[in-house]
């Protein structure tokens, strides 16, 4: 199978606590690069001649009281995902193929569901995807694709069943610990995460000013004025998002993708240590990695935080100095979670204590050596999309990241800029309405390779990225379609795929809305909505509601 997870393999066994799994830290380091050493000289050489690529959805699983008007996170998705699992196994007895695959995630109301399949059946996947889920929901439930759920975490009943929050686990104010995924991996994570951070977690997100807002958090010194306060790693582990990873023909072209993608990612979504990291293990990437002549050592920037231990072990076996400074990067990190059963391996046929480090290391894109014993080639996990509302947005977003490596690959394309820009980009991403409001940094010429450094990017709108500037950019989609000429593919297809990228730049533009300006619309011209920024029951009810009900929400989209 073509492995997909982010987690890696769900372990099973006992997981020492933080305070005796830190003290392993060095030990599961010194052999996570071994083993990755082990991969990477077996795998080094390996070439793919086809293109081979998955999806993953994460879904939320909605338990509703029409009596109450109540639309509730449900927390049954252990039966769910139980039943579907053994209908995988089922499929896979009788000689046939899974089509999808699905799998457990940090909160226990959210499942996902993985695919391979080919670019023209994408939505039609997606589709199947759901209509499979729904046949194992109660006749109150639904499943939805939705990123945040709008009354997470709020004092009144939004889970089904309700459980009071002040946990042991979380710790949270706001959130119960029954929230998170009782497999044992899961637990382990969390309580690494809150250990090994060493302080309460504090997250503060602008609020959405409107005439009436009152401060929702008067006796909390930890809350910003006209911000929402969160405390758990929860409110970011209950999101949900769309991922694809591509596998590459070999390990240049995989490098290539990963610092190519790396630069699209703030585009397509619309932080007692051993080292002091200026970035966590939720953000962009730290490093390029590619051996591309195009890029030059200034657009790593001054960053100098990896293992210069581990580095030059890495070097002394063969590893060049790029790949080296990159995974001696990933391993300033420490394990998130030690079972007890699994700290002694044989390097070789073993690659846990690699990915215990390399599958923690949550960055925008994931490079991705072969699995042990499998005829895999090396991939890229393209991560920070937000999953869509509907089937076809969610198809029209994977149709374009894959035939996006088909463009940088075929035309040699260049998309560096320095790595402070793309940080610059992704913190510009996170505005409100910065599709329509805001500009990011990207190459002025992705054909070419210039001599200077500050003349070669500016700021582009994401409808300029996209669409193009006229005779100054030709615009991302234009040149997809100018591939499709090139490969001389039928006009079914291409009015098939088409129509997915015609979504893209008319989102792009602005001509179709985000799927936050929808919701943030719809609340506020809600009824009950009384102009205070916050989403009642009611209100959070029949949005939910109209998100489910309207599977084809596009029709909804105002188009100006």
């Amino acid at each position: 199978s073509f492995e997909l997870k982010i987690m890696g393999l769900i372990s099973e066994g006992k997981p020492l606590p933080w305070e005796q799994a830190k003290k392993y830290a060095e030990h599961i380091r010194n052999h996570g690069i071994n083993q990755f050493l082990s991969i990477y000289n077996k795998t080094k050489n390996r070439d793919k001649n086809y293109l081979l690529w998955g999806d993953e959805i994460e879904y939320m699983v909605i338990a509703y009281d029409d009596e109450s008007k109540n639309a509730k996170l449900s927390l049954r998705t252990y039966d769910i995902l139980h039943k579907l699992q053994k209908e995988v196994e089922e499929t896979l007895r009788n000689g046939e193929i899974a089509e999808v695959s699905w799998h457990p995630e940090y909160a226990t109301f959210v499942i996902e569901g993985v695919s391979l399949t080919c670019l023209l059946q994408v939505e039609q996947n997606m589709k199947l995807r759901r209509a499979t889920a729904s046949k194992y929901l109660n006749q109150n439930e639904s499943i939805i694709t939705l990123s945040s759920f709008p009354r997470f975490g709020c004092s009144d009943q939004f889970l089904e069943p309700h459980h009071e929050p002040f946990g042991p686990k979380l710790k949270s104010a706001f959130m119960p610990d029954e929230v998170l995924n009782p497999h044992i991996k899961y637990q382990t994570l969390n309580e690494g995460l809150r250990c090994r951070r060493g302080t309460d977690v504090t997250i503060n997100i602008p609020i959405f000013n409107d005439k009436k807002n009152q401060n929702l958090f008067p006796e909390c010194e930890k809350a910003l004025p006209d911000h929402i306060y969160m405390d758990s790693i929860a409110f970011g582990g209950g999101c949900c998002c769309l991922q694809v990873t591509i596998q590459a023909c070999n390990i240049r072209e995989a490098r290539k993708l990963y610092d190519q993608l790396a630069v699209l990612g703030p585009i397509m979504p619309l932080k007692n240590d051993r080292f002091v990291i200026n970035k966590s293990r939720f953000d962009t990437i730290a490093y390029y990695i590619s051996l591309d002549k195009t890029l030059k050592s200034e657009y790593n920037g001054s960053n100098s935080v990896y293992d210069r231990n581990i580095y030059n072990k890495l070097i002394d076996n063969g590893v060049d100095e790029i790949l080296a400074r990159h995974v001696a990067y990933l391993f300033i990190r420490d394990p998130l979670f030690v079972f007890e059963e699994s700290l002694y391996q044989d390097d070789e046929s073993s690659s846990n204590h690699f990915e215990n480090i390399q599958s923690t290391n949550w960055q925008s894109v994931r490079f991705k050596p072969p699995p042990l014993n499998s005829n895999i080639g090396w991939r890229i996990e393209f991560r920070c999309m937000e999953v869509q509302i509907t089937d076809f947005e969610n198809a029209a977003f994977v149709i374009f990241m894959i035939l996006l490596t088909r463009i940088i690959l075929s035309y040699d394309l260049n998309f560096y800029i320095p790595i402070s820009k793309v940080d610059e980009n992704m913190a510009t991403a996170y505005k409100r309405d910065a599709l329509n409001t805001e500009k990011f940094w990207f190459r002025k010429n992705i054909f070419a390779n210039f001599d200077g450094v500050e003349d070669e990017f500016e700021k582009m709108t994401i409808n300029e990225i996209m669409n193009g500037k006229g005779n100054e950019f030709p615009g991302l989609i234009n040149i997809i379609f100018q591939y499709f000429e090139s490969m001389n593919i039928d006009i079914e297809t291409r009015n098939h795929l088409g129509k997915y990228l015609e979504f893209i730049g008319m989102r792009a533009s602005g001509k179709i809305q985000t799927a936050a300006t929808w919701i943030r619309n719809f609340v506020r011209s809600h009824p009950n909505y009384k102009q205070d920024s916050i989403v009642s029951q009611e209100i959070n009810y029949d949005l939910i509601k109209m998100v489910e009900e309207t599977p084809e929400l596009l029709s909804e989209f105002k188009i100006q």
